[in-house]
Parts: structure tokens; C-alpha cells; sequence
């Protein structure tokens, strides 16, 4: 065995490591310890002398003791004290750390998490980002919880990094919490098949005909305050310093609206009289009329904060940001511009007597890059023709199915799916699945519903018979002009495919 082990350490050139051991009894574990962990095997010489150059000759009893010794001029490398390892970065007290596919290793507030651990928030896992298109995309599939924590940790990164750059400022930590929370909930009340709910099936049933427009926005300030109270977190927020003043910024960051502090004086719609300490946003709408919107969540000097999540005025926001690069990560399409970069480079810059977000003049190519990648993803994915073709179909099988599928709300009443927006205890049931519950029902009056249904499961979709391009900024004889050309498309394609032929009909006469 002794003889063994010696010429095992001279190939291995293994004799710089002095081992002492009993070679009969442990000589296995001894090899093994030997080859794999060499460092933690050196020992001094018992009597605290300097080992000799040569190794040591075996001793009468050397059948039991093998001696090896390492050259002085090899230097062995011990592990670095406990003081020069690198220490793993700090997770604050109730934080949580992610890993995103799009922003890596990603850490949350601990107040966002109790938001993000509560079944409203939950249930944003079944609303996938991109409605139908994961129908023509195989890869999108992506849903609205991943994007929701992608723009809160945005949103986050974006307020501290102004903090950090610019003190004067007075950026504060429930400043920067409120940001943070309002990225977290943008997206909160957007319903099936994203946004062919609010922008196709409601205006199709309506249900809102006689109010305003009910967009994901306002829904999802109403969810936000159906979260709250359900899952009874407010104390949560009080004990981090937030009042109801904080729960109104968050709710003006969210909608680009107004939202009056409880138990201030003005009316209800926030049509208060101007005063000091309001901020004022002009919001230029898309077609491109100005408009002041006088906030009540914060005053004049962080106007600018309101530019962070949902940016009225240019567009330019940490939203976008996020959707575009999650977007084309999923999509498969080539993302041109650097939102960390964008980020790095703008400042807070008083404009007109207003405090703005404002970007370094060497950026002009990324933001025009990001607009770029924006209309790229409207023509290739959003704006696909198939997208729309579905989703047309999906609205159909909807409103189908409108009157016959019931949702319990708070009151006890049983309310169908265009009046489930009027509370939130039956709207936060709303999520994707709502097609599964369909396609398997056996109810006869969802038989229409699950016709309409098959009919896409089975990939029979309506043909496309022409596209008109659509000036948003048309007159009204424009209008007229692109209602002729569709009609006249639409009978060019009847007469196409419907009427028959004079040859055939001719034919078919005769016999």
C-alpha cells in the first residue's frame, strides 16, 4: 500500500503537500481527500521546525507513517480570510429578489410584495401581455404579472436614480415607494384577451354608453382599492409612512387624472380650484391637442414624477420601456434602443416654468430608436392581420356568450360579463380562462358561444379581403373617401368569391 500511494503521488506531482496518516487503515479516504482538497491538508511539523528541502526518508515503523514535505519555493495558496470574501449583496427586510428574463436578478420592496401576494394581483399570471397574438407567436406568452414586477423595478431604478443625481430635488422615500407601487399596479385592470376587452367586447355590449369610457386604467384604480380592503394591507402602508394622500398619487400616476384626497375640500371629480401646491402636467392627447391636468397626490415642484410611470406628454415612460424590450424578447424581434442608457442620461430640467423629465441631446438616436421599435412592433405583431382577425372572432364569441355567463358580486347579485365592471368583487373573477370555461361548458345557451369558439380552435378564420390606410387626423370627407374604398373592397370581394360566374351559370341553366 505504501509503495501504491507513493507512485500515485509522483505522477499526480502531488509531493509538495506534506500528509501524514496511517496508510493501511485509511488509505482510501486518505487518496480521496488527497486529490480533492489539497488545501485543507497541509500541517505544520509537530516540533514547529521548517520542513527540509528533500523528503523525508520512512522510519522502521514507516509501514504505518508516510511522510511527505512541499518544497519552500512552491508557496502554498491558503483560502482567503473570512474578511476578503466578497459579502452577497444586501436583500432589505421584507424585499424579495426575482429573476427576470429581461432585467435579470431584480429585488422588490417588501410593501410591494405584500401587494404582489394577494389573489387580485395573482391574477394578472392569467392575462397574458399580448392578447392573441401568442396565436400567431407561438413565444408570446408572456403574461401581464411578469411585465407589472418589470415596471415597478423600472420605476423604482428611475426615481432613485434621480434622488441619487439630483438631491435638490427633495425626493423622498414614500416619493419613491408611491412610484414603485404605481408601476406595480398599472396594469391591475385589464381583463380578458388584454386590451380587445376594454377596446372591443365593452364598447360592443354597452354597457357604458350612457358614462365615460371605462379603460383598464380606471378599472385598476378600483381594483387597487378592492386589494387593499379585501386582503386588509392599509396598515401596512400607514406603518411605511403612507397616507391617503400617497394612495392618490399612486392612483394620478396610474390614470393621467385627477383623484381628490378624501375629506379635502371640491367636488368629487376633482374640479377644485388651483392652488399652490397642486402640480400641473400638460398632456398632449393623440391628436395633439394640450391639455393641464392639476393633480392633488403631490405639488408643483414633483410635477415631474408623474412622467415616470405613465408619461402624457411625450410617451416616453418606464411602461414602455418595459413592454418593448419584454415584447420583442418574446417575439423574436431585434430591440434597438437602451433604456438603462436613457435612463443614466436624463435629468429633471425646469422648462416653460415646469419641472420636466428631459434626456441628454446624444440621445436623440435612442429615443428615436425606441419609437422605432415601437412602430415596428405595431406593423410585424400587434397590428398582424391574423391578431386582428382573431380577435374580432374572440369579441364575437364574447358577446355571445354575454348574456348567459354569470359572475357573482359583493351584493350577492349575478351580474353577466359586460356588467362585471361595475363591481370589482365580480370583474377580479375576469382572467383568460374565461375561454376554457366556455369551449367546456354544457349549457345550450353557450352552444352559440362554443360554435363560434371551435370554429377559431380550429384555425377556420375570416379571410382578410383588403386593408385601408387610416389617417387619424382625417376630415370628414376623408372619412367618406376610406368608407367608399371599403365598400368598394368588400364588393369586390363578394362578386369575387360569392357570385358565380356567367360561363357557370350559364351552364348550370342548361342542365
Amino acid at each position: 500500500n505504501e509503495a501504491l500511494f507513493r507512485n500515485v503521488c509522483q505522477k499526480k506531482n502531488h509531493q509538495h503537500w506534506r500528509y501524514v496518516s496511517s496508510v493501511h487503515t485509511l488509505f482510501d479516504l486518505h487518496v480521496f481527500f488527497f486529490f480533492f482538497f489539497p488545501p485543507f491538508l497541509a500541517m505544520e511539523p509537530a516540533d514547529g521546525t521548517e520542513p527540509s528541502r528533500k523528503r523525508a526518508r520512512p522510519a522502521a515503523d514507516s509501514d504505518s507513517v508516510l511522510c511527505l514535505e512541499a518544497p519552500p519555493e512552491r508557496e502554498h495558496h491558503a483560502l482567503p480570510p473570512a474578511g476578503g470574501v466578497a459579502k452577497r449583496p444586501k436583500v432589505h427586510d421584507g424585499a424579495k429578489v426575482f429573476n427576470d428574463c429581461v432585467h435579470g436578478h431584480i429585488e422588490l420592496d417588501a410593501l410591494c410584495i405584500s401587494v404582489i401576494d394577494t389573489p387580485e394581483f395573482q391574477r394578472l399570471r392569467d392575462l397574458k401581455q399580448l392578447g392573441m397574438c401568442d396565436r400567431v407567436f407561438t413565444n408570446a406568452s408572456h403574461t401581464r404579472f411578469a411585465h407589472s414586477l418589470g415596471t415597478s423595478y423600472l420605476a423604482g431604478k428611475f426615481v432613485e436614480e434621480f434622488a441619487h443625481r439630483q438631491p435638490e430635488l427633495g425626493i423622498t422615500p414614500a416619493d419613491i415607494l408611491c412610484v414603485k407601487l404605481a408601476g406595480l399596479c398599472h396594469d391591475l385592470g385589464h381583463g380578458p384577451a388584454s386590451h380587445m376587452f376594454d377596446g372591443r367586447f365593452l364598447p360592443t355590449v354597452n354597457v357604458h354608453s350612457s358614462g365615460p369610457r371605462s379603460t383598464h386604467e380606471e378599472l385598476g384604480v378600483r381594483l387597487l382599492d378592492e386589494l387593499i380592503s379585501a386582503n386588509n394591507i392599509w396598515p401596512l402602508f400607514e406603518a411605511r409612512g403612507l397616507d391617503q394622500r400617497d394612495l392618490c398619487f399612486i392612483k394620478e400616476m396610474i390614470t393621467g387624472t385627477a383623484h381628490p384626497v378624501p375629506g379635502e375640500d371640491g367636488a368629487p371629480d376633482g374640479s377644485t380650484a388651483e392652488r399652490p401646491s397642486q402640480a400641473l402636467v400638460k398632456h398632449t392627447s393623440v391628436d395633439g391637442v394640450d391639455t393641464v391636468v392639476r393633480f392633488h397626490g403631490r405639488p408643483r415642484d414633483k410635477a415631474f414624477l408623474y412622467e415616470i410611470v405613465s408619461n402624457k406628454r411625450n410617451g416616453i415612460d418606464v411602461d414602455k420601456f418595459d413592454y418593448l424590450s419584454r415584447d420583442c424578447y418574446h417575439l423574436g424581434i431585434n430591440k434597438a434602443f437602451d433604456a438603462n442608457r436613457m435612463m443614466r442620461f436624463a435629468r429633471v430640467l425646469n422648462c416653460n416654468n415646469e419641472l420636466q423629465i428631459c434626456y441628454h441631446e446624444k440621445e436623440v438616436w435612442n429615443v428615436h430608436e425606441l419609437f422605432h421599435t415601437r412602430y415596428t412592433l405595431h406593423k410585424r405583431a400587434y397590428q398582424h392581420r391574423v391578431c386582428h382577425i382573431l380577435e374580432v372572432m374572440m369579441c364575437e364569441v364574447l358577446v355571445l356568450a354575454n348574456p348567459h355567463l354569470r359572475f357573482r358580486a359583493s351584493d350577492g347579485r349575478e351580474l353577466t360579463l359586460g356588467e362585471s365592471i361595475h363591481d370589482m368583487t365580480a370583474y377580479k373573477q375576469l382572467t383568460d380562462s374565461i375561454w376554457y370555461l366556455i369551449q367546456h361548458s354544457t349549457c345550450e345557451s353557450l352552444a352559440p358561444a362554443r360554435a363560434k369558439l371551435h370554429e377559431v380552435l380550429s384555425r377556420r378564420l375570416y379571410p382578410l379581403i383588403g386593408e385601408v390606410l387610416v389617417n387619424k387626423f382625417a376630415d370628414a370627407v376623408q372619412v367618406c373617401q376610406i368608407r367608399h374604398a371599403v365598400f368598394e373592397a368588400l364588393s369586390s370581394a363578394y362578386n369575387r368569391h360569392c357570385v358565380p360566374s356567367s360561363s357557370s351559370s350559364s351552364s348550370s341553366s342548361s342542365s
